[in-house]
């Protein structure tokens, strides 16, 4: 909804890609699982994975930032590259159901330059949602706690817990995506990955979340919310309820460089794994195309605290029994 120019709910997963995990039957509504409540419920998209004036900045100088006194600039950034993104990702969904299936191993997929907007595209979204931006606001109070001890007599400030402001947490966090050099480095190293798009040949359906870029390291047997550039590393992003974007580290996934820029086959054992990464790493609401979430209501059943904030070690201990049964099992 808007007020003259001014937007007031904020996605930090854009509506464009939302409606690719639409209902069949209903344009611009999916289906919702949520982990807090363990329940399922249709929705439009303009109502989920958004919040109001998530990325408005608060008026307060910035010497790294120059917003020329527009508090909506960031969202302005992100809604221009989204329409960049939205015809590619039309063209890699369209290039799917147009082309026989026989000669979907043979299709090239990306341009150059479509592969680095992509990229660019991938690093915001995993940075731009309010799950990023809590751990960013977590490590900085912990960070300043730590320093501020250093600065006194030991045990003078014993309990003391930096609370960085509300408002002013986007101003933060928008420093860290347009200052630091996170972005340009981190899309650099992805779009020098092998690149594949995976199709669905089981008949569950991909999901997708308010968290939607995934990784799992397939050396360590972690599930990463950092370490993008660590060899094993494999990044996921549903692009819609059949297709799945996957970028391999190139040093230990060599043997897939022949299938880079193709469409791949997922296998049904594949699915259920992927689609698990998504319900472990959704900060609270999973979406899909048809309201069948009973791997989502076993995972959370089976591992509750995959619902319960941020503590990565208790979701790679849940990650690692569960993806050893779904191997014992599938």
């Amino acid at each position: 909804m808007e007020d003259g120019q001014k937007v007031i709910l904020q996605h930090y997963v854009p509506r464009m890609y939302l409606k690719h995990f639409s209902r069949s039957d209903k344009r611009g509504q999916l289906f919702v699982f949520d982990k807090e409540k363990r329940r399922s419920f249709p929705s439009s998209v303009y109502n989920m994975a958004a919040e109001r004036y998530f990325y408005d900045l608060p008026p307060v100088d910035s010497k790294e930032l120059d917003f020329e006194d527009d508090p909506q600039v960031v969202e302005k950034i992100f809604s221009e590259l989204e329409n960049v993104v939205s015809a590619i990702l039309k063209k890699l969904v369209c290039s799917y159901y147009m082309t026989p299936k026989t000669k979907l191993p043979t299709f090239k997929l990306f341009s150059p330059e479509e592969r680095g907007n992509l990229a660019i595209y991938i690093v915001l979204q995993l940075l731009r949602t309010p799950k990023a931006r809590d751990m960013l606001i977590d490590l900085q109070e912990k960070l300043m706690t730590a320093y501020l001890k250093t600065q006194v007599k030991s045990g003078q400030l014993r309990g003391l817990r930096v609370q960085m402001m509300e408002e002013v947490q986007s101003l933060h966090h928008a420093e860290f995506l347009f200052t630091e050099g996170i972005v340009d480095e981190l899309s650099i190293i992805l779009s020098q990955y092998i690149w594949c798009v995976a199709y669905r040949t089981s008949e569950e359906s991909i999901y997708t979340s308010d968290n939607p870029v995934v990784a799992y390291n397939h050396i360590s047997k972690q599930i990463k919310m950092s370490g993008y550039g660590s060899p094993g590393i494999e990044i996921l992003f549903p692009l819609n309820p059949d297709l799945l974007l996957i970028l391999r580290e190139p040093t230990h996934f060599h043997k897939y460089r022949s299938c880079d820029g193709r469409f791949v086959e997922l296998r049904s054992d594949a699915t259920n794994l992927y689609n698990g990464l998504q319900v472990l790493l959704a900060k609270r609401f999973v979406f899909s195309s048809t309201n069948d979430f009973s791997l989502a209501e076993r995972i959370v059943e089976e591992y509750p605290n995959v619902s319960l904030g941020l503590d990565l070690n208790k979701i790679n201990q849940s990650a690692r029994e569960w993806f050893g049964r779904r191997k014992k099992t599938d």
